[in-house]
């Protein structure tokens, strides 16, 4: 597991533990010890970079950070320092990426590195010193953070397998720890996905979106309007971007336009997929991942208050444990369970850019009408069934092995920004 190099730029394959996998990180390593010298090395490059490398560089940021001896020094594989790197990786960059604040969260990590004996003594400071700390850690989150968090971001390796969650102002009109629970039980519930890569979950703007996508990748849509009314909009843009993509690379194939009367949502969320590998020119061929998936946070929350909390539709009257329209009004229950019913609903209609055959699962979370809590809201599991699990994982190695080096076609070219998000 190559992790740091001397000085200069290079790119190595990162063999992770476990189930992390081998991906591939741009490596910028310090020729000093100074954390500000680190920042201006680390700086991110010109172009695009894969959510890999993104996630590479701010694990180099927050080890630095705990570690500002070894900036300019080989990590050897097989050492306590590329434990330390993987395990940072693993449990708090990636978690980050989902997180209602990745700038915030990541700004931390480094913040509490530079100063540990403030943890939980903050307000015990003078009040000068609070004043400098406090600058300290808006510029750790302006100055270190935000520039790769404001990179472009490019299609990765084949096996990227990454789900990207848009960003948009829907989902930002949630509380932050609805946003959190969110990713965070999105993430949770591919984590049984394994044989090369993990799963990574990421919150991402519409305008840092990658042109292009891998088979193995998904794309989940937080909206305010009906599902189907969503998932067409999107698809209509995305087949006219895609068909000029794959015309232009020399193929007959053509996306049919989308049919609004054959997108029938479920109860709150629905998912389209045609993820397909077509002939080009010269004889090569070019994958093309259309799909769009997305969860009407209305009629999510719709349905929470019907089934699960009790006799609030029922009785024609509202339930003191209702949750309100109002965000502003939820309680923290309120905030967890959101979270967590939209997490898995996420994950339900993820699993549809996946699987093609069964359209549902038997029973679990897959299953057509599945339940989203358990009798706890808040502590019993809902999961992906044991043998859906497999179908998502064999499905998920299908695509990659059916893309193979093929080039990808552009589902949201440079050139195409100016025109309807498409997903």
């Amino acid at each position: 597991m190559y992790l740091r190099t001397g000085r200069g730029s290079e790119q190595f394959v990162v063999r992770g533990q476990g189930t992390q996998g081998v991906q591939q990180y741009l490596c910028r390593p310090s020729s000093t010890r100074n954390s500000r010298r680190h920042a201006a090395l680390s700086a991110p490059p010109s172009g695009a970079i894969t959510v890999a490398q993104l996630a590479a560089s701010l694990t180099d940021l927050v080890f630095w950070a705990r570690n500002p001896s070894l900036a300019d020094k080989a990590v050897k594989p097989r050492t306590k320092e590329a434990t330390e790197w993987s395990q940072i990786l693993k449990d708090e960059v990636r978690p980050a990426l989902h997180n209602s604040s990745t700038r915030w969260r990541v700004g931390q990590l480094i913040f509490f590195a530079r100063n540990p004996a403030i943890l939980g003594h903050f307000k015990e400071q003078p009040k000068d010193r609070q004043l400098a700390l406090s600058r300290e850690f808006d510029d750790i989150q302006k100055n270190i953070v935000g520039p790769w968090l404001n990179a472009q971001l490019a299609r990765g390796p084949v096996n990227s397998r990454t789900i990207f969650v848009v960003d948009n102002d829907t989902l930002k009109t949630l509380p932050w720890e609805t946003r959190t629970r969110a990713g965070d039980e999105l993430a949770l519930q591919f984590a049984f996905v394994n044989g090369g890569a993990p799963m990574t979950v990421i919150f991402l703007e519409p305008a840092r979106f990658p042109e292009a996508f891998n088979l193995s990748d998904a794309v989940v849509t937080v909206t305010d309007l009906p599902p189907n009314v969503h998932v067409h909009t999107a698809l209509k843009q995305q087949v006219n971007n895609l068909n000029r993509a794959i015309s232009a690379l020399g193929s007959r194939q053509t996306f049919p336009a989308p049919n609004l009367s054959r997108l029938i949502p479920e109860r709150y969320g629905l998912a389209s997929m045609n993820k397909l590998v077509t002939a080009a020119a010269q004889g090569t061929q070019v994958a093309a991942p259309l799909m769009s998936s997305a969860v009407s946070l209305k009629e999510l929350i719709d349905h929470v208050n019907e089934e699960y909390i009790p006799d609030v539709y029922r009785k024609g009257q509202s339930h003191k444990d209702a949750i309100p329209d109002d965000k502003g009004k939820w309680t923290p229950l309120h905030k967890a369970i959101v979270g967590i019913a939209l997490g898995r609903a996420m994950a339900h209609e993820v699993r549809h850019l996946y699987v093609r055959t069964p359209n549902h699962a038997a029973d679990g979370l897959g299953s057509d009408s599945a339940r989203l809590f358990g009798k706890d809201l808040t502590t019993d599991p809902i999961t992906f069934s044991t043998a859906d699990k497999t179908s998502i994982q064999s499905a998920i190695s299908g695509l990659e092995s059916q893309q193979g080096t093929r080039a990808v076609a552009a589902s949201f070219a440079a050139a195409e920004r100016s025109l309807d998000f498409p997903f």
